[in-house]
């Protein structure tokens, strides 16, 4: 594999622990704390596929929909869990949307991190995607998340869209109450 360097489009999964560590990410790997120095595999085969986590704070705590190696409580630091997403599809329509909860700015929440086998990444992400993306109100981040064993890892998570229409995190809770 030759060593190319690109833009970082999206935060990658999984931190290097040290230098020669590789993971796998869409046809690159990140060499970890070299920096933005990413590596153009020709097949999945030629680069090191490493476990990834993801991080449930609402319906995917107990319906995942994806497989998984282990599962483990964690709370993720800068974000809470909020009614503050009106809902067009699940919990409503447009034109009388429900409420579901997002991860909004502030605080802290206690969830689920799931951590998935590396082989699964483009499944799993694509199945995320589909399910969490269908109006683009999240925003598909990466965060550290301090698991109950005391372990800090990197997990996919999905955060509030504060500039999308649907953000309802400055309704009263009247209001709130009244889409519930």
């Amino acid at each position: 594999c030759s060593l190319h360097e690109y833009p970082l489009l999206y935060p990658l999964p999984v931190l290097a622990r040290k230098k020669s560590d590789l993971y796998w990410n869409r046809g690159l790997v990140w060499t970890g704390r070299t920096g933005l120095k990413l590596r153009q595999c020709r097949t999945r085969r030629t680069c090191a596929m490493k476990n990834f986590w993801v991080f449930g704070y609402g319906s995917l705590m107990w319906r995942p929909g994806f497989s998984y190696l282990n599962r483990q409580i964690g709370k993720i630091y800068g974000y809470h869990r909020a009614l503050c997403i009106y809902s067009h599809v699940h919990r409503g329509t447009p034109d009388r949307p429900g409420l579901v909860f997002g991860l909004d700015r502030g605080g802290s929440c206690t969830g689920i991190a799931f951590e998935v086998e590396g082989r699964l990444h483009e499944e799993v992400m694509a199945y995320l995607r589909a399910r969490e993306q269908v109006t683009a109100v999240y925003q598909e981040r990466h965060h550290k998340v301090t698991l109950d064993d005391g372990r800090v890892i990197l997990a996919v998570a999905y955060c509030i869209d504060r500039t999308h229409p649907q953000y309802a995190g400055l309704l009263s809770d009247e209001k709130r109450l009244a889409l519930v």
